[in-house]
């Protein structure tokens, strides 16, 4: 009996560390991951301000959840339990639900105004302003601080660690089905996906067919100058006609893929918390903490699209790089 406690003991030692090394690549790489792209979006002030305006809230959701959410997990699998005090719980468990809902908002934000640009063209800098953005992505940041905060002000709401998650979540102190929770990831998480999803497909059909208008007049005017026998011009003009949309079509496709992205990464999680809050039931351990790591892995995944995706945000993420490795190494 004794010499299976011992291997039963020593085999979860085990399995906590290999999850608080995985925490902590995942950590790391978003503190670092999102710094850099800070400094990038700063930079880069060739990249379109509203667009900027909008990546800038979605990273700083980001590097928040590394910060709040993430970091603290090393010091949870070594003491096997929090050891931080509950008000840093009830703070970690606030910033969880900030960091996913401005993360959410932000997408939409970002399709929004992708729409307007691709189906609106001729208005866009008339409809999407700077100052418009901004005031945006402050009405998400203040809802997004609304509804975290709002748990540790409710009465009959309590932080609770959850050791599978290795974080923090607001509970029913009754101990109770938490009603309230489901119903807040099904309004503010389930909820606006469909619109994410629809919208996303109605930008993609107008960037389709904006670029066969595109092509298909680029090859009516290289067919015009080849019977005017200017074939030279008519081939710039059709190469400008395929490049004139290509980089609106490709800022479309990049931002589904980090819409899709987040749906991968975080419906999992959602479905296991709905499960637990109605059930009283804890999910499976190592559904959960792979259900984790997907949830926090989101917040590094997108600087990673941005930089395979985007050649003007890998040009000024190398040139930084390389200026640190240089610095560096000209001290040494």
């Amino acid at each position: 009996m004794n010499g299976t406690n011992l291997t039963t003991e020593e085999g979860n030692v085990g399995l906590r560390v290999v999850e608080g090394v995985t925490f902590v690549i995942i950590t790391l790489l978003i503190l670092i991951g999102n710094c850099l792209c800070l400094l990038v979006l700063r930079l880069a002030r060739s990249m379109n301000s509203v667009t900027r305006v909008l990546l800038i809230s979605l990273t700083a959701a980001d590097l928040l959840m590394g910060t709040v959410v993430g970091a603290p997990i090393l010091g949870t699998v070594i003491a096997n339990e929090w050891p931080y005090g509950y008000v840093f719980c009830a703070i970690s468990a606030s910033g969880n639900q900030i960091c996913a809902t401005t993360s959410l908002f932000s997408l939409l934000l970002i399709n929004a105004e992708r729409y307007v640009c691709i189906s609106r063209p001729l208005r866009y800098s008339e409809i999407v302003t700077v100052n418009r953005a901004r005031g945006a992505v402050v009405c998400v940041w203040i809802f997004a601080l609304f509804l975290g905060l709002s748990n540790c002000f409710l009465p009959g709401r309590v932080a609770n660690y959850h050791e599978y998650l290795h974080s923090c979540f607001f509970d029913p102190s009754s101990g109770n089905p938490d009603v309230m929770g489901t119903l807040c990831v099904i309004l503010f998480v389930f909820a606006p996906f469909p619109v994410l999803i629809l919208m996303y497909i109605r930008i993609f059909v107008i960037a389709r067919r904006h670029a066969k208008d595109m092509e298909a007049r680029a090859i009516a005017m290289y067919e015009q100058a080849q019977r005017l026998s200017l074939q030279e011009n008519g081939r710039i003009s059709l190469d400008q006609g395929r490049r004139r949309f290509f980089p609106e079509y490709k800022a479309a496709k990049t931002f589904g893929i980090i819409t899709f992205t987040y749906a991968v990464a975080w419906m999992p999680f959602f479905c296991i918390v709905i499960y637990e809050n109605l059930t009283l039931t804890k999910a499976p351990r190592g559904l959960t903490v792979t259900a984790a790591c997907m949830a926090l892995s989101n917040s590094w995944l997108n600087v990673l699209v941005y930089y395979v995706r985007n050649a003007l945000f890998r040009d000024a993420a190398k040139d930084i790089l390389s200026k640190c490795f240089h610095d560096r190494l000209h001290r040494l």
